[in-house]
């Protein structure tokens, strides 16, 4: 099993449809619940070592959370490079908290890890940065901040 604790292994595969990519081994994961979970593209466990990806924001996608103001947050991001990425970020009320106002046509930069959600590639995003401040959405373990 990917996840130790078998609540989140259900809210995972019910819920959310996340599974992690392929290679994934689950040394990284003694968190408790948390919205993702994912290891980096080449089977690495670990989520220290993110990719990076600057870009404008093209469209901001809220997925259904379990209360109204908790819809998670996910971007496509118009990279110069590498085309367009969809990047999930976090909870509309954790990114209001954080004073980071996520729009389109946003200039920002993000670190994460990739995770394969509903058999779609996203970057997992641990770390923002827009209009010259940096944010942390996740730590390096890649537990959440909310």
């Amino acid at each position: 099993m990917f996840v130790r604790c078998w609540p989140c292994a259900v809210f995972f595969a019910l819920v959310i449809g996340v599974s992690p990519i392929s290679g994934h081994h689950d040394s990284h994961h003694s968190h408790g619940a948390c919205d993702d979970c994912g290891s980096g593209r080449n089977g690495s466990p670990s989520v220290s070592r993110d990719q990076r990806f600057e870009g404008t924001i093209s469209e901001v996608l809220y997925l259904p959370g379990t209360s109204s103001g908790e819809s998670l947050v996910e971007v496509r991001l118009a990279t110069g490079t590498t085309g367009e990425i969809i990047a999930r970020l976090a909870p509309a009320a954790f990114l209001r908290n954080l004073d980071l106002d996520i729009r389109e046509g946003l200039k920002i930069g993000v670190a994460g890890y990739w995770a394969s959600v509903r058999g779609e590639d996203r970057l997992i995003v641990t770390r923002v940065t827009a209009n010259g401040k940096n944010f942390t959405l996740r730590d390096t373990t890649g537990h959440c901040r909310w």
